[in-house]
């Protein structure tokens, strides 16, 4: 008999397997090799299959993504230190630049499908909860909305060029600059 898994343990390996792999790429094999489990094992723990597997690493970056970036931004500390919160978060998160923009990897192939709605919404939240922080600033929400929406280009767009070419440079470079970025020109109102 195996011994038993940790299901802690096993989201943990699933959510890096699609980082590296994608929805499309994460065969059954290389899923049941990561997670160190036979296949009738992983379907005792995910009846659903691959798609139930998806939604637990999901639901498990999620949770993270939460915890780590946007709670930081709904605090009520001065808003740099919000953000500065976020941008501490993001690296932490996305592993200094190493993970894979989890956008990217549930928004394609047969996991647009699964997630595109929560995703869209995900995203919409964390573009509020920064321009919410930078009309804390003084902004106009149309300018605070549009810094935010910048910013989180910026910040995905740096995960896709530090996968693409295996350097985290680019990543390090805009999360050291976006608190700077979204509060160049602020109104006199600024914390």
């Amino acid at each position: 008999m195996a011994p038993r898994q940790n299901p802690r343990r096993i989201i943990g390996r699933l959510l890096d397997i699609f980082r590296c792999e994608g929805y499309d790429g994460a065969t059954l094999t290389t899923i049941s090799n990561g997670i160190g489990l036979g296949r009738a094992s992983f379907y005792h723990h995910f009846p659903g299959g691959k798609s139930d597997m998806a939604r637990a690493a999901f639901d498990r970056a999620s949770r993270d993504f939460t915890r780590a970036v946007l709670a930081p931004l709904a605090g009520t500390a001065p808003p740099a230190e919000r953000l500065q919160g976020m941008v501490s978060g993001l690296d932490t998160f996305y592993d200094g630049g190493r993970g894979a923009c989890l956008i990217d990897v549930f928004s394609m192939g047969g996991a647009r499908d699964l997630f595109h709605e929560e995703i869209s919404e995900a995203v919409a939240y964390w573009m509020e909860a920064i321009a919410r922080v930078l009309v804390d600033v003084g902004f106009q929400p149309e300018e605070a909305r549009r810094r935010a929406e910048d910013a989180i280009i910026a910040i995905q767009g740096s995960l896709i060029i530090a996968r693409a070419t295996s350097q985290t440079e680019t990543f390090r470079r805009v999360l050291s600059q976006i608190v700077i970025n979204l509060m160049s020109d602020a109104p006199a109102k600024a914390a």
